[in-house]
C-alpha cells in the first residue's frame, strides 16, 4: 500500500489534457475552439427554430381546417386561416389565381391554371421554410467554381443546370425535349459554356421557368428565349415549345498557379 502511494506522489502530471492542450496550442487552438462553438450554436439554433416553425405551421393548419371546409366559397375560407400564415397565403394564391383567369382569354382550363399557380406558391413557401439555407450553400460552390477555388470537388455547372430544368419539368408536368452538350469557348481566364435547350407544355410554367432562370436560380444568364407552336398530328393538338439560350461562365485555373 505504501508502494503505491509513493508511486501515485512520483507519478508525472499529465500534460496531454484539454486545458493543456489549449495552452499550448496558443492563439491559433483559441480561434478554433471559438470557431466550433460558433458553429455549434448556429447549428443548433437553425435546428431547433427550424423544428419550432413547421410545428407552428401545422398547428395553423390543425387549428383553421374544420373552419375552412365547412365555408361557404373559398374567399371565405381564406378568411379562417392566420393571417400572415403560409395556409393563409396559399388560399390567397388561389383567390388570386382563379380572378386573374377569369380576366384572360385563352389561357385554358381554370383548374389547370389554378394548379399552376398552387405549385409555385408552395415551391415559394418551402423556400421561405427552409431559410434559403440549400440555395446559400448551391450559390457558394458556384462562387468558389466561377473563381477557380473549387479544387478536387469542382462544381459541375451544365450538370447542376440539367438537375435544376429536370427537376422543374417534372413537378410542373413539361417535357425537356431536348438539353445538349453546351458550346464551350474560352476568353482569357474564362470559359463560357452556352446551352440551347427545348421544353415543351404549357405557357404559365413555360413562362415561370424562364423567370426563374433569370431570377430565382442564380445559374447564369439567360442569352435568348424563343416561343414556338406547333401542331401535334398524332395527338390531334397544339403543343407550346420554348427554347432557351443559357449561358454560364466559370473560371479556369492557369497552369502555372
Amino acid at each position: 500500500m505504501l508502494t503505491y502511494l509513493i508511486a501515485a506522489a512520483e507519478a508525472p502530471e499529465n500534460k496531454f489534457g484539454f486545458v493543456e492542450a489549449m495552452r499550448e496550442g496558443g492563439p491559433v487552438a483559441w480561434s478554433i475552439l471559438a470557431v466550433m462553438i460558433i458553429m455549434s450554436v448556429g447549428s443548433f439554433y437553425i435546428l431547433f427554430s427550424k423544428l419550432f416553425e413547421q410545428n407552428k405551421v401545422m398547428g395553423q393548419y390543425k387549428k383553421s381546417k374544420t373552419a375552412f371546409w365547412r365555408a361557404g366559397g373559398l374567399k371565405d375560407g381564406a378568411t379562417k386561416f392566420e393571417k400572415n400564415s403560409a395556409w393563409r397565403q396559399r388560399a390567397d394564391d388561389a383567390v388570386k389565381a382563379r380572378d386573374d383567369h377569369a380576366k384572360m382569354h385563352g389561357a385554358g382550363s381554370e383548374a389547370s391554371y389554378v394548379e399552376d399557380s398552387l405549385a409555385h406558391s408552395q415551391e415559394t413557401i418551402n423556400a421561405s421554410l427552409s431559410g434559403g439555407l440549400q440555395d446559400l450553400q448551391m450559390r457558394q460552390e458556384r462562387l468558389m467554381a466561377i473563381t477557380g477555388e473549387a479544387g478536387a470537388a469542382e462544381l459541375d455547372l451544365h450538370q447542376e443546370l440539367l438537375e435544376r430544368v429536370s427537376s422543374y419539368c417534372v413537378n410542373n408536368r413539361l417535357v425537356l425535349e431536348e438539353f445538349p452538350k453546351p458550346v464551350i469557348s474560352q476568353s482569357n481566364d474564362f470559359q463560357v459554356e452556352t446551352t440551347i435547350f427545348t421544353v415543351e407544355g404549357r405557357f404559365i410554367p413555360l413562362l415561370r421557368l424562364v423567370h426563374d432562370l433569370e431570377q430565382e436560380w442564380g445559374l447564369g444568364k439567360i442569352s435568348g428565349v424563343e416561343f414556338a407552336s406547333r401542331k401535334n398530328n398524332r395527338a390531334n393538338r397544339k403543343e407550346l415549345t420554348v427554347s432557351i439560350s443559357f449561358q454560364q461562365v466559370k473560371r479556369i485555373k492557369s497552369k502555372n498557379t
